[in-house]
């Protein structure tokens, strides 16, 4: 499960991972909620990839709606290869939501999850685009889930899907067909990324604090009572 995450990157930093022609108005977010719009990196015809803003809640073209109240953030990966509503998505409409970290609760208590060797961090994610009977044309994305590897399966059972930087590329091409073996690795190289975590300010419950303060280690109340 992911349900909010930080990308405290700068824009040049995006740029040039992610082979982009440009990067406008971009700046670092600390608190990214559902529903919000998120930056997400799909490949273009041309040599350079494309950054392009969606709602972070796939609606799927054959939706008949939007539905906030159950809205499709993550996707499991079980899903994405089974469910003939999501392979074509699979196949032809990948994507890559960078982030920097992501947030989860356990107990009520928030925790900041980051990868020790990398500080940026590429979701497997899938696109669609959504229009209304009354012409309004919404781009959305839903990121892939998996099982979750130690030490975040202490937190939770699922986790995000990462691509490592020498498959993002590979990822991003939509004229391939992805094969088991592929899936595989993509599995085995999650546990090579030092993967950890310390709780944070509850005051990240609140999408409307998307302030760099909400990163700082924080110390609850019944840690604080425990040493002494």
């Amino acid at each position: 499960m992911c349900g909010r995450y930080a990308l405290a990157i700068q824009g040049e930093i995006l740029q040039k991972r992610y082979h982009l022609k440009e990067v406008k108005n971009f700046l670092p977010r600390y608190n990214i909620a559902p529903t919000q719009q998120v930056p997400v990196i799909i490949k273009q015809v041309d040599e350079y990839n494309t950054m392009l803003m969606m709602r972070w809640g796939l609606i799927p073209s054959w939706s008949k709606g939007i539905d906030n109240k159950k809205v499709m953030i993550n996707i499991r990966l079980e899903s994405c290869l089974e469910k003939p509503g999501f392979k074509g998505l699979w196949q032809k409409h990948r994507c890559i939501v960078p982030i920097s970290g992501f947030f989860e609760w356990k107990e009520q208590v928030p925790y900041y999850i980051f990868s020790a060797k990398y500080p940026l961090l590429s979701l497997a994610a899938i696109w669609d685009t959504w229009h209304s009977l009354e012409g309004e044309v919404i781009h959305s994305v839903s990121t892939i889930t998996t099982q979750a590897i130690p030490p975040i399966e202490q937190l939770h059972n699922r986790m995000p899907l990462i691509i490592p930087v020498d498959k993002e590329q590979e990822w991003l091409s939509n004229e391939r067909t992805l094969q088991s073996t592929q899936i595989s690795f993509l599995l085995e190289q999650m546990h090579s990324y030092d993967w950890q975590y310390y709780p944070v300010n509850p005051k990240v419950n609140y999408p409307k604090n998307d302030t760099p303060d909400v990163l700082e280690p924080f110390s609850p109340p019944s840690f604080q009572a425990s040493l002494f």
